[in-house]
């Protein structure tokens, strides 16, 4: 792992789960805004820095994606040690889909930090918050 991600979110509702982690709890319509920040750990050579905010949906059905740009940077390095902050705004759809964990499909909103390195696999880091009805 040569990059490190870390996210934070502007005051909001938390759902603690069983695990004690503190998830993000937005409601549909709402607006979602935070940092993300970006810590490489040696010198990487990059396209650039591209932050998105949308869902997944995965399981039994045809797995699919949505999500809307917003945010980014255009550099050619990323130094070691050197923190990337972006932020991040976004309104959710009014109409979802929400948040959802079954046995046949998963619905997963996230906020998703994509490294453009060049001749090489993109690094990706994100932070999963839920999405519920208004």
């Amino acid at each position: 792992m040569r990059i490190r991600y870390s996210f934070s979110f502007a005051p909001h509702e938390n759902v603690v789960l069983p695990t004690g982690e503190h998830v993000p709890l937005y409601r549909v319509g709402q607006t979602i805004s935070g940092v993300a920040r970006i810590v490489a750990i040696e010198q990487i050579k990059i396209n650039g820095i591209s932050v998105s905010v949308g869902y997944r949906i995965k399981g039994t059905c045809n797995p699919e994606e949505a999500f809307a740009p917003v945010g980014g940077l255009q550099l050619q390095y990323l130094e070691p040690n050197v923190p990337i902050d972006i932020p991040f705004t976004y309104v959710l759809p009014p109409f979802g889909p929400i948040s959802y964990k079954g046995v046949l499909m998963t619905i997963d909103w996230m906020v998703r930090v994509v490294v453009d390195i060049p001749w090489a696999f993109d690094d990706e880091g994100f932070a999963i918050f839920l999405v519920g009805s208004a």
